[in-house]
């Protein structure tokens, strides 16, 4: 693909060229340096400059924000999920002694209003600065938090060169620009909801989000209603659904758009009115999104705060849509010159090919030891499963052999569309001298039918054909709209 930083070198030699050429014989020839062109009353308004031009612009767009979605699937909220409750303690003068598991006066606590059941799981003790399980499972309902209209719209500042020539009424002209900008967002306790579609919901923990909870009284009264399953034998509880809720969690969307066009140049004959210009020629435009999440652990908290390790900690995913425009353009220009004051109204229209291609990379708990945790010193501790049990000498709290060492997932699609693209602008000008003006004035860019990511991510885990998430087939034809203020300077136009 083009680059759009090539195009900066290929300007300065064409402008140190040009300039030097035409504007110093147009300038320094007659000695005219500060005269300026007025219009003429035989001939009926200025006439245009000939020769060699450059126009230098800073723009300050608004890049729309990601089309609205929410972050999670739809198709879970309000599934039953379970979670296991931590604690930290970092006052040595605190102690807290758990009872043993499964002796006769073992007294099981049910919290109906925070649905959370209490129930020991082996002896430990609680002293200075350790960390470790408060004794609790606790059960809601699976949300969604965030949707992605929350990254609102901003002003980035970006560039617009345009050179090109002319004689008479014919010339040419090049244009490209290029703007960036990025939008984040951050926060804590966050869900995500995840449409595990290998989860039978039996009870016997099948698919992705399965969990086991260790070391539960075999004569614990359950309060949850379904999707579990207690083997009254080993004490172990299978649970269908853990509950996705990262600690610390950010999303971004990173917009990267550029374009060039080349054109010829038909201009009028100047009248009272002002000035036409036609232009015809070639578009190429890219737009290029990232979507991107994060979730995972924050570091311990304070003394004796609640503290739970995210599920699926360190998950992340980035959907990228690059989407690349090409057809034919055509354009009209008005302008019209007041002794050193001007105006100029932009439209072009372009019809464009457009080519995507939308991507997905995703990972799962890449730090899966913090799923299977044994001791009270650190959620980073030995992993169940690894045989390394009885040299840790602790206990498991709760498993994930759905994503125990992490599991990831990428995918791809491409779609052809047709784009239309409208850009339309006002410029107000001062002229200087004959050759050299300072401009101000407002455009915009508007396309239909672009690829953005934010719409086209799907949180559906299924192992058995597209893997960890994957691309949404729909979504692929959005609008947008970028525009703003643009301030510059005109060499010889």
């Amino acid at each position: 693909m083009l680059n759009k930083y090539r195009f900066i070198t290929i300007l300065a030699t064409l402008v140190l060229f040009g300039m030097g050429e035409r504007a110093a014989e147009a300038q320094i020839s007659d000695a005219q340096i500060w005269d300026v062109q007025v219009p003429n009353d035989y001939a009926g308004g200025a006439r245009g400059s000939e020769g060699f031009f450059f126009t230098a612009e800073g723009l300050y767009w608004a890049l729309p924000s990601p089309k609205s979605a929410l972050v999670g699937s739809e198709a879970v909220q309000g599934e039953n999920a379970y979670y296991s409750r931590w604690t930290v303690r970092n006052e040595s003068a605190i102690t807290w002694e758990g009872n043993q598991q499964g002796t006769d006066d073992e007294e099981d606590e049910v919290n109906e209003d925070e649905n959370v059941f209490e129930y020991n799981i082996h002896d430990y003790d609680y002293t200075a600065d350790e960390y470790g399980p408060l004794g609790s499972i606790g059960y809601t309902t699976q949300l969604s938090d965030w949707n992605t209209n929350m990254l609102s719209t901003h002003f980035h500042i970006g560039q617009r060169y345009t050179f090109g020539f002319m004689n008479g009424h014919n010339g040419w002209e090049c244009n490209v620009f290029f703007i960036d900008g990025t939008e984040t967002k951050s926060g804590d306790s966050v869900q995500v909801g995840f449409n595990d579609v290998n989860n039978g919901l039996d009870g016997y923990g099948t698919g992705y989000l399965r969990g086991i909870f260790y070391g539960v009284s075999p004569n614990a009264t359950l309060p949850f209603t379904d999707s579990f399953y207690l083997d009254e034998a080993t004490g172990n509880l299978f649970v269908d659904r853990m509950l996705v809720e990262f600690d610390s969690a950010r999303m971004w969307s990173e917009i990267s758009t550029w374009g060039v066009e080349l054109n010829y140049l038909r201009r009028a004959h100047p009248t009272a009115l002002g000035m036409f210009e036609l232009g015809l020629g070639v578009r190429y435009f890219k737009w290029d999104e990232d979507f991107g999440f994060w979730g995972g652990n924050n570091t311990q908290l304070g003394a004796g705060e609640i503290y739970s390790p995210s599920f699926l900690d360190d998950t992340s995913f980035v959907t990228n849509a690059d989407n690349n425009l090409v057809g034919p353009q055509i354009g009209l220009k008005w302008s019209r010159q007041t002794a050193r004051f001007s105006m100029e109204i932009l439209g072009k229209f372009t019809a464009a090919y457009n080519a995507q291609a939308v991507s997905l990379d995703a990972t799962l708990a890449s730090n899966g030891a913090a799923n299977n945790i044994w001791g009270t010193n650190s959620i980073y501790g030995v992993t169940a499963g690894t045989g390394d049990e009885e040299d840790a000498t602790k206990y498991v709290v709760f498993d994930a052999p759905g994503v125990r060492e992490g599991v990831s997932g990428y995918d791809k699609k491409r779609f052809h569309e047709f784009t239309p693209m409208l850009e339309v602008g006002v410029k107000f000008n001062f002229s200087l001298t004959r050759a050299v003006k300072l401009s101000a004035g407002w455009s915009g860019i508007y396309a239909a039918n672009i690829a953005r990511p934010a719409a086209m991510t799907d949180y559906t885990l299924d192992s058995a054909s597209s893997g960890v998430m994957g691309v949404l087939a729909e979504g692929n034809r959005s609008d947008v709209f970028m525009h703003g203020f643009t301030f510059g300077i005109i060499l010889n136009r």
